[in-house]
C-alpha cells in the first residue's frame, strides 16, 4: 500500500492509504512544495534557502545525497517557446532566456528585443556586439608632418555595430578585450615609416601595436599591424601612421576596404 501523508497546522498530520501501484511508498505533501512565512516557496525541502541571504523566493532542492540531482523542467509545444521571463511591475518580460522548439534554438533577450542565440549546431550569434569596419573613398598621398604621428582619416563605413566610430575613433561602450587592424596600400617611398594602433584613456594616447618599415627605396606593398586590446568602457581606438620626412609620398590607395581600411571588435 501506499500513504499520502497531509500535514495540519501544528504538528500532527493525517495518513491516506491508497492502493500500492508500484511497491510501498510515502509521499509527504509537506515536503513537496511549501510557502514559509517569509514567502519563500520551497520545493523538496522545508528548511532552504532564505530571501534575506539569496533574495530567493523559490528554493527546488534535493541535496540529500552527494549524487543527487535538481531540475526544473518546461514544456512547450513543437511549434512554441519554453522560457523564463524576467521584468519588473512596468514590463514582467523585459528579459528571457526561451528555447525555440521550432528553430531549436535558445534565445537570449534583454532590453526587450533578441540580443543572442545559440542553435542546435553550437553556433552562437550577437548581432548587436560592438564592431566596426571603416575605409577611405579617395586615393590619394597622405601629407605627414616629419616624425610625427599623425591621425588617419576614415570618410566611409562598411558597417558600425552599435554606432561607436566616430572623427576617426572608435569608442569602447564597455570594459573588455577588443581586437583591432589597420591596413593601408602605400607607394615607392624612402625613409623608416610606421603604421599604428594606439588606445587613448582620459585624453592619453597609448602606442599598442606597431609596424615599421625603412629603407632608401621602400617599394609599392601593403603594410598592416593588429592587437587585442583591454580596454575601460570610454577608451578610444584610433590608427595613425608616422614617417621620418615631411610630406612623405605614402600613397593611400581606394577598393572599399581591400586596400586601405581600419577594423575591430569588442571579443569578449
Amino acid at each position: 500500500m501506499s500513504t499520502i501523508r497531509v500535514s495540519g497546522d501544528s504538528s500532527g498530520y493525517y495518513d491516506l492509504t491508497v492502493p500500492s501501484v508500484a511497491g510501498t511508498n510515502t509521499i509527504d505533501l509537506s515536503k513537496v512544495i511549501k510557502k514559509d512565512s517569509s514567502g519563500v516557496v520551497e520545493i523538496g525541502t522545508d528548511t532552504g534557502t532564505q530571501p534575506s541571504y539569496f533574495n530567493s523566493y523559490l528554493n527546488v532542492q534535493n541535496n540529500a545525497s552527494t549524487s543527487d540531482h535538481a531540475s526544473i523542467t518546461i514544456t512547450a509545444g513543437t511549434g512554441g517557446y519554453a522560457g523564463l521571463h524576467f521584468g519588473d511591475s512596468d514590463n514582467g518580460r523585459i528579459g528571457q532566456i526561451a528555447y525555440s522548439n521550432t528553430d531549436d534554438a535558445l534565445v537570449f533577450t534583454s532590453g526587450n528585443s533578441s540580443r543572442m542565440t545559440l542553435n542546435s549546431s553550437g553556433v552562437l550569434t550577437k548581432p548587436y556586439q560592438p564592431a566596426w569596419s571603416v575605409y577611405n573613398t579617395t586615393s590619394g598621398y597622405i601629407s605627414t608632418t616629419a616624425q610625427t604621428t599623425n591621425t588617419l582619416v576614415w570618410n566611409a563605413e562598411d558597417f558600425d555595430v552599435g554606432g561607436n566610430f566616430a572623427n576617426n575613433k572608435f569608442t569602447c561602450p564597455v570594459a573588455g578585450i577588443y581586437w583591432a587592424e589597420v591596413h593601408i596600400h602605400h607607394a615607392n617611398t624612402t625613409g623608416q615609416i610606421s603604421l599604428t594602433l594606439w588606445r587613448e584613456r582620459s585624453g592619453s594616447s597609448t602606442l599598442v601595436s606597431y609596424h615599421n618599415r625603412s629603407g632608401s627605396n621602400i617599394i609599392e606593398r601593403g603594410i598592416r599591424t593588429s592587437q587585442l586590446i583591454q580596454c575601460q568602457a570610454g577608451d578610444k581606438i584610433w590608427s595613425g601612421l608616422w614617417h621620418e620626412n615631411t610630406n612623405s609620398s605614402i600613397y593611400f590607395s581606394t577598393n572599399a576596404s581591400t586596400y586601405t581600411g581600419f577594423q575591430g571588435y569588442l571579443l569578449g
